[in-house]
């Protein structure tokens, strides 16, 4: 296993709250039942709104309140704005871990993530203002890079592309506060997701009465459970959103979006899209583990695809 590099994410987001069977499981559990009594399930977001708007602090929507999972606004070094759910938050800054595994064959490469940085929490907890549809969305776990860090990753994988591997674009149609998404699709080998990894998150349920370990939501293609559930795929695009088409100006991103496309019915006999197996382990990582040839290919056309219309638009 190798490193090849460690890159500050402008923004992470993991929506847990989107499992279904997530939620009875923490319901069967005893969230809410005792403590403070919140049943939510958080999910994990951040914004270093350093790199994307140029500013230290920005004032966050639906932010779960630090009193529901122990701690204070000035521990956390948030502001308070006067409305509970919307506090001042100083720019959260994860990274993304990429390690590369070398195999007779078939090379992997793998995402991590590392919410914590020098023992400082580098994400918040928000309710998810769409938990009654999310079971029904196929885009579930986002990880936004700096176009140059992207371009730099796919450099340092250039001799794993192959241009045999086909790499048709794909998009997905512009909704409301949604930006238009072309992508290339990457095939996903494994993936672990677990709030055991997002220190707040641990000290949220303890403090509101769910009882045994966190769970996390798995895929791995050994087990034909989640071949029968998912059908998982990693996105690759550009997001680059333009006061224009009445966004915030932000510089180019590169945004990788794990879905799950694949219907199934959950526990609670309704049609939705399983985010990953249900898994009682103590693993705290975050991951996802794709194929290096795969990914090494459609990053860099991604980037070469990029830097070639911005240039027609900005001949100087």
């Amino acid at each position: 296993m190798r490193v090849l590099g460690r890159y500050v994410l402008d923004t992470l987001q993991i929506f847990f709250p989107w499992d279904d069977d997530l939620y009875t499981y923490f319901k069967e559990h005893g969230l809410g039942s005792g403590g403070l009594g919140s049943k939510k399930l958080p999910l994990i977001y951040t914004d270093n709104c350093e790199s994307t708007g140029g500013i230290h602090e920005r004032k966050r929507n639906n932010v779960i309140a630090p009193k529901l999972f122990g701690l204070t606004y000035e521990e956390l070094g948030w502001k308070d704005s006067g409305r509970e759910t919307r506090p001042i938050i100083p720019a959260e800054k994860p990274v993304m871990e990429v390690v590369l595994t070398e195999s007779p064959s078939v090379p992997l490469v793998q995402l991590n993530i590392v919410p914590s940085i020098n023992g400082v929490e580098q994400y918040h907890l928000e309710y998810s203002s769409m938990s009654e549809f999310g079971r029904t969305y196929k885009n579930w776990a986002t990880f936004y890079l700096p176009f140059d860090s992207a371009k730099e990753l796919s450099d340092k994988l250039s001799s794993y592309s192959d241009e045999k591997i086909q790499a048709e674009f794909s998009e997905e149609t512009k909704q409301a506060q949604r930006e238009k998404f072309r992508y290339l699709s990457v095939g996903v080998r494994k993936y672990i997701f677990s709030y055991s990894g997002f220190d707040y998150a641990k000290r949220y349920f303890e403090a509101n009465g769910a009882q045994g370990p966190l769970p996390s939501l798995v895929y791995d293609p050994t087990d034909p459970v989640s071949r029968e559930l998912m059908d998982p795929l990693l996105k690759i695009g550009i997001i680059e959103t333009k006061t224009s088409e009445g966004f915030e100006k932000r510089k180019a991103q590169v945004a990788m979006k794990l879905s799950q496309p694949k219907f199934s019915v959950t526990k609670r006999g309704v049609r939705g899209r399983v985010k990953g197996r249900i898994i009682e382990h103590p693993d705290a990582t975050n991951y996802v583990t794709v194929e290096a040839a795969d990914f090494a290919t459609k990053i860099a056309k991604i980037c070469k695809n990029y830097a070639e219309e911005s240039s027609k638009e900005d001949p100087s």
